[in-house]
């Protein structure tokens, strides 16, 4: 225990009025009597059970209880080992492991091809199985450790005026937290994403002079999570934080410190308060425990998952009975029976052996099967929200969106989609989640740097410059105001102050911008009148250094100190935007209005009268630099997801689509092809109704906003169409929200035309999960980033919303066996059968080498992989697909894998086959035997070592390097062990030999690397243009040539009424 000192109670009367009353009121109703005190520091030593009733009495007899700590009752309940035991469990018993038990044991004795080879086979599976095992322990394990952790940190609880010492799994709504002297975190007075200002401390010296910072209060705002005060005391250079939190996701955060860590470790808080709000712990571990249990797999869901289990062990058990049938029918009734010999018993073996290499292809179902079911355990133990069986299932702490980046809305799969997650940052805005609209300003930045996402940034962001008038009068004001209207809203977040301005006499809101990251540090200051109830972003458009002249020498030393002009000034393209006054534009209007003529100097004494208002906008490559300031109602926002919709009525109840349009339910219309796009734009023509607000105007059906759900196929439909385009292009930009599935990239040309002008485009990628969003909040985006930038170059904003897949080693693992076994197995089946089964098989130390490489390939693979595949690298992969529901059909791609694989090693062997064709001797031995089989797994090698790297091109450098060493080692190895092949490489080699192990490969890949050439040439955005282009000018010929054909066709149809006209004529005159 420890008393309440005189520091600590200053810092408590220190807080402001309304959190200190509150937090007493809270504080009154626990904890009063020294046995139960003393009961809260051994309460991590009693069991569960008996914590959450153990009771006491204190003097004045009332009742005390002791609250549990905070558990997830689904991992509780569990021991490590229980843990451990289920991991373990959820893939042993599918796979086939008995079947090569047996075959091992039958090879032992007839000595064919496939002992060691079968054995590292065998050892590959169970490679892939603990890779599963371990991704699936260590998601559980971590998450309980994290919960452990959090749950038994010790800490400081201010009750009845005391500081107690007790655990963050105690806290209760009111309570306030002292953190302890070992938990300081550093700091130079500016939290995360937040609007704090800091006492005076020395950042920059420039030319013997100190840029510092102001000492101040400010308030702040991180999310939904952290709410308070910043504090300083200059005289005491003391520094000291309140903060308001919620206990939803406190623990997760005490934690990782993502949300309360303190930048640049130059001073340290000397006192941290957090005022704990919202739910008990209790309630939550509640919630949670029931949202766990609805969201179990129910029994006729595993049923149908474990159709293809019973499958494959029915089938492995009848080869193993087969294999046991021949070896006792062999080791029995051999000597009996003359029927069955050896050699006979020893062909069917070897048929049996070789086909075994594609006995691996059996695992890609099942391995999926039982990673979809630890996925989902995973997804449920992460507790985020998952959707079982069309059942939509909510728990609240799946909004760990918070600090991915500053935007209004993140989209991410409809899965994810909950009030929780849409908003991801209240740092730019002064609503809740729930009261979000479209009309509200989103600035928006894509995340691909991870300096710039350890605080929420990108290299571009903003820093604003202050602006001020000297009026006073009320026209002034109401001019200023006009002026700011013009301007694109910035609502960052927090209570403005009333600042007393000594130089100007004049009162003014005033709140300081700063953005932060490890490379530079921005300040801006945003100045506006009292009357004024926004903040507005106005910014100039000319060069820093012909703006010099209109900034104040402080702000010239900071933008030059700062930004270090003399190198990164360039690089950053800092541009300032000029904005026209309302004032110039209302003298104007009246002298045009009163027909007056308007000189140069009227003009220049107008211009005179109006002050300029300053921001410094960093702009990005790909930002559109042209485009002009916007009126924020003016703005169109389209929400765009790359998602499947099974069921688009589950939108038409989902809060978030309640949130998105004011407590509205939107009016769905799904538009799968031309007819359904022109009969919802007939619909939208006939009863919609148009509601403007501001100056923006959305389309309404029913008094609900419309939703239009569209695909790519009729998207280019809508848009080639020259009926429907016209309806489309005319609506697409009224209609609220746009949701667009199935994007290609190639629509990009296409699009840009409508969106182009629109201020925010949202696109997510192909999955995004909780676990994603857990490593982008542990600064390790470079692992989760699966978009390419370039694809969506030409919107003027943009958000990506990346994730990664979880199971991805154990995958890429899955994937390598599954083309080894394909292209190994052909290798094997078209050589025996050409030798027709002759005891004629391919050497085993070839094969011995290439199975002990892959096997310790799976190995390199599980601990290289802290970083991903790139995106398209992934999606390339059947077993992505299997893994996560796409609308690719996995087993189409497990085919064509298996065609590649037929096409590379029967092409193998028969050009190895052809190149020796002819070279029997007398006796019809084959000269340079053993240099086929060595030439055949030389090229097969290559074969296997490039064909990955040609399909997926951006695959890491380190397999190449890898896949040329083994190539090496293997080499040297058989050369040096081998006596047969050391008198082969003196006598046999020939270069003719040596030019077909560089030609033979490239054949056996042109087929990929002419796919893959074609492929990046299509998915061009020049070419697409070109083809764009192409089809437009066709279009364009063909109705010119229809216009022709019927410009002719009047010529004719006229001058054949002239020539009736003047038969009749002349008929006339004839009479």
């Amino acid at each position: 225990m420890q008393s309440l000192d005189g520091s600590s109670r200053d810092i408590i009367n220190s807080i402001d009025s309304a959190n200190k009353i509150t937090a007493k009121q809270f504080m009154k109703q626990t904890y009063t009597d020294n046995e139960a005190r003393i009961k809260i520091n051994k309460l991590q030593d009693l069991p569960p059970e008996e914590t959450q009733n153990q009771s006491q009495i204190d003097q004045q007899g009332k009742l005390i209880t002791i609250k549990s700590t905070l558990t997830i009752n689904a991992l509780k309940e569990k021991s490590k080992f229980q843990i451990i035991i289920e991991s373990f469990l959820y893939g042993f018993a599918n796979f086939p492991l008995l079947y090569y038990i047996i075959l091992l044991i039958a090879s032992i004795q007839y000595q064919v091809i496939g002992f060691y080879n079968q054995l590292y086979l065998g050892l590959q599976i169970v490679f892939c199985f603990l890779i599963t095992f371990y991704d699936t322990f260590m998601n559980k394990i971590n998450l309980y450790r994290s919960i452990e952790q959090a749950d038994q940190q010790q800490i400081y609880v201010y009750i009845e005026d005391e500081f107690r010492e007790c655990s963050i799994g105690q806290l209760q709504p009111g309570h306030l937290i002292k953190l302890l002297p070992r938990q300081k975190c550093p700091t130079d007075g500016i939290l995360v994403g937040t609007t704090g200002v800091s006492e005076n401390i020395p950042l920059l010296e420039i030319g013997g002079q100190t840029i510092t910072r102001r000492a101040g209060v400010a308030n702040f705002n991180v999310g939904r999570q952290l709410e308070g005060k910043l504090e300083f005391d200059s005289e005491n250079k003391k520094v000291r934080v309140t903060m308001k939190m919620e206990t939803n996701q406190f623990c997760l955060d005490f934690q990782q410190q993502n949300k309360i860590q303190i930048l640049q470790a130059n001073n340290s808080f000397d006192e941290i308060f957090i005022l704990v709000t919202g739910q008990t712990l209790q309630e939550q571990k509640q919630d949670q425990s029931s949202a766990y249990e609805k969201t179990k797999i129910n029994p006729k869901l595993g049923f149908s998952l474990h159709i293809q289990n019973i499958i494959i062990i029915l089938f492995t058990l009848l080869l193993s009975v087969i294999l046991l049938a021949a070896h006792f029918i062999q080791t029995k009734y051999l000597y009996l029976d003359d029927k069955v010999n050896e050699e006979q018993m020893k062909t069917y073996l070897q048929f049996l052996c070789t086909f075994s290499w594609g006995i691996p292809i059996m695992q890609i179902p099942l391995m999926l099967i039982i990673n979809r079911i630890s996925k989902f355990q995973a997804e449920h133990d992460r507790l985020i929200d998952v959707d079982i069986s069309g059942k939509r299932i909510e728990i609240t702490n799946s909004n760990a969106l918070t600090n991915m980046a500053r935007a209004k809305f993140i989209l991410t799969d409809l899965n994810l989609l909950t009030r929780q997650s849409l908003v991801v940052n209240n740092i730019l805005l002064n609503k809740q989640s729930d009261e979000i609209n479209l009309n509200d300003l989103v600035t928006v930045t894509p995340i691909e740097d991870i300096d710039d996402l350890n605080f929420c940034q990108q290299e571009a962001k903003f820093a604003l410059l202050s602006f001020q008038t000297n009026k006073k009068s009320e026209e002034d004001i109401a001019t200023q105001k006009r002026i700011l209207d013009y301007g694109l809203s910035l609502g960052i977040n927090g209570t403005q102050r009333i600042i007393q301005d000594q130089e100007q006499n004049q009162q003014y809101f005033k709140t300081k911008f700063e953005v932060v990251t490890q490379k530079y540090v921005l300040f801006g200051y945003e100045q506006i009148l009292k009357e004024d109830v926004k903040q507005y972003l106005i910014v100039f458009r000319s060069k820093f250094t012909d703006c010099k002249d209109l900034l104040t020498s402080e702000i010239q030393l900071q933008i030059t100190s700062l930004l270090d002009a003399k190198d990164n000034l360039n690089q950053m393209n800092i541009i300032f935007r000029k904005i026209v006054s309302m004032q110039y534009l209302d003298k104007i209007t009246n002298m045009v209005n009163q027909h007056k003529k308007i000189d140069d100097e009227t003009l220049k004494q107008i211009k005179s009268d109006v002050e300029p208002v300053l921001f410094i906008e960093i702009i990005e490559d790909f930002y559109d630099c042209s485009q002009e300031i916007m009126d924020i109602r003016e703005c169109q926002y389209k929400i765009w997801i790359n998602s499947h919709i099974k069921d688009p009525q589950i939108l038409e109840s989902d809060p978030t689509m309640v949130g998105l349009f004011e407590q509205t339910t939107p009016q769905i219309m799904i538009c799968q092809n031309g007819d359904e796009l022109q009969v919802a734009l007939d619909q939208i023509e006939k009863n919609s109704q148009i509601k403007q607000f501001g100056k923006e105007v959305n389309i309404f059906m029913n008094e609900r906003p419309v939703l239009l759900i569209i695909d790519d196929a009729t998207l280019q439909t809508g848009l080639k169409n020259q009926l429907l385009n016209e309806k489309f292009r005319n609506f697409f930009l009224k209609i609220p929200l746009v949701l667009l599935l199935n994007s290609k990239p190639h629509l990009n040309y296409l699009l840009s035309s409508i969106i182009k002008s629109h201020e925010l485009i949202c696109i997510t990628n192909y999955i995004t999960t909780t676990p994603s969003m857990q490593i982008c909040l542990e600064n390790q985006t470079e692992t989760a980033f699966d978009i390419k930038m370039p694809t969506f170059s030409f919107l003027p904003k943009i958000l990506i919303v990346h994730g990664r897949l979880n199971n991805i080693r154990q995958g890429s693992a899955i994937s390598l066996i599954n083309y080894l076994s394909f292209i190994l197995f052909f290798i094997q089946f078209v050589y025996v059968c050409y030798n027709r089964f002759s005891q004629n098989y391919l050497l085993n130390e070839f094969i011995h080498f290439i199975m002990m490489f892959f096997t310790i390939c799976y190995i390199f693979i599980f601990f290289s992989m802290a970083q991903d595949f790139p995106f398209e690298i992934l999606r390339s992969q059947p077993v992505y697909h299997l893994m996560v529901r796409t609308t690719k059909n996995p087993y189409k791609m497990l085919l064509t894998q298996f065609i590649q694989g037929g096409f590379h090693g029967t092409f193998i062997v028969i050009s190895v086959i052809y190149t020796f064709y002819g070279s029997n001797d007398q006796n019809g031995y084959v000269h340079g035997y053993q240099l086929q089989q060595f030439m055949i797994l030389t090229i097969s090698l290559l074969v296997i070592a490039f064909k990955p790297i040609i399909d997926q091109y951006k695959i890491v450098k380190s397999q190449i390097y890898l896949a040329m060493a083994f190539i090496f080692i293997t080499v040297m190895i058989i050369y040096q062990n081998n006596e047969q092949m050391a008198y082969l490489f003196e006598t046999g080699v020939k270069t003719k030999d040596l030019c077909a192990l560089v030609f033979y490969p490239i054949c056996a890949l042109s087929p990929n690397l002419i796919g893959q050439f074609i492929q990046r040439l299509l998915s061009s955005n020049n070419l697409n243009q070109c083809l764009y282009k192409m089809e437009q000018k066709h279009e364009e010929d063909s109705e010119n040539q229809k216009l022709r054909d019927a410009k002719n066709y009047i010529r004719l149809y006229q001058k054949e009424e002239l020539e009736q006209q003047e038969d009749i004529v002349n008929s006339k005159k004839v009479l």
